[in-house]
């Protein structure tokens, strides 16, 4: 009989027999480029039954000198491949009578999105949820501090905006996904404004803006790299038994003078966690390399997720 198994601990491979490990990368399959503004990132990948597709959820510029306004748009694909814009039945959205395609404009503007498909929670008005920064340009006034608001929605596309989950800027993207070993959500974040590493932050209860823990450090850049690094943001995921996460590591200048480094180029690494709270690393090499110039990938390839197809 074969098998395959997302074990990567050598612990739980000690006493087999005539086990082979076999390390697969991704290949790129398909391409989406918003056909409008020509831009997008943090995008959110989920199948949903209830309406026979695939939806991603990105943000995009419409003014691309002010990285402070971003709307979550919205993209269908029957086959995960070929993506379309969304067509909408309604205006779900105030911008949306301008842009078509635009689900979430967050009171004033998103930043750090990630969408989640929750089939844990029975309330279907609340099936979908959003973890990110919103009003973050708000009568062209970028604040101060931006919380990381949770947002719900019945149907990925009309949505409310809820309680803070992280009362501090999180530049970055805000992971959310749920433990079912505990029966708690968990958003991956930066504790502060540019800190750049992983913090996780727990809560039983998603509208109780009272619930959330404190942010306690999941994963910061070790003695394992040869070269320094920061870790820019992390997206985790639960399947069938094992957390696997994507890391996203950003490549620094150690002579940069600034306090916050702006330049560097970034990949990913699978990370997994078998609790979903203490995350380890597989082989810390990018889970796919940069590509040769002139290619699609050439100057930095980031994989910012995963989901599970409509077959499982």
């Amino acid at each position: 009989m074969q098998a395959a198994i997302c074990f990567f601990d050598d612990y739980w491979l000690d006493v087999k027999r005539g086990v082979q490990r076999r390390w697969f990368r991704p290949k790129q399959s398909g391409e989406y480029i918003d056909p409008e503004f020509h831009n997008g990132v943090y995008p959110s990948v989920h199948w949903c039954p209830e309406a026979g597709v695939y939806r991603l959820w990105y943000e995009v510029l419409p003014v691309m000198k002010v990285d402070a306004l971003r709307y979550l748009a919205l993209a269908e694909s029957e086959d995960g491949r070929t993506w379309r814009p969304a067509r909408l039945a309604d205006r779900p959205d105030p911008m949306s009578a301008e842009h078509p395609y635009i689900v979430y404009s967050g009171n004033g503007g998103v930043h750090g999105t990630s969408v989640f498909r929750d089939p844990f929670d029975p309330d279907p008005s609340r099936r979908y949820k959003a973890a990110g920064m919103t009003r973050t340009y708000r009568d062209g006034i970028r604040p101060e501090t931006l919380p990381v608001r949770l947002s719900v929605s019945p149907d990925g596309i009309h949505w409310q905006e809820g309680d803070i989950i992280h009362p501090y800027t999180s530049d970055a993207l805000n992971a959310l996904f749920f433990n079912p070993w505990d029966g708690r959500y968990q958003v991956l974040l930066r504790a502060a404004y540019v800190d750049r590493r992983i913090f996780q932050v727990t809560g039983r209860e998603p509208g109780n803006p009272y619930d959330w823990s404190e942010p306690r450090l999941a994963v910061h850049p070790d003695a394992g790299y040869d070269v320094p690094v920061q870790l820019y943001s992390m997206w985790a995921g639960w399947n069938d038994g094992l957390f696997l996460g994507q890391l996203m590591k950003y490549y620094v200048d150690l002579h940069d003078v600034d306090y916050s480094t702006m330049t560097g180029y970034q990949d990913s690494e699978l990370m997994y966690s078998y609790d979903g709270y203490h995350w380890m690393h597989t082989t810390r090499e990018p889970l796919v390399e940069r590509s040769y110039p002139d290619e699609h990938g050439q100057c930095e390839l980031v994989l910012t997720g995963m989901t599970t197809s409509d077959d499982g």
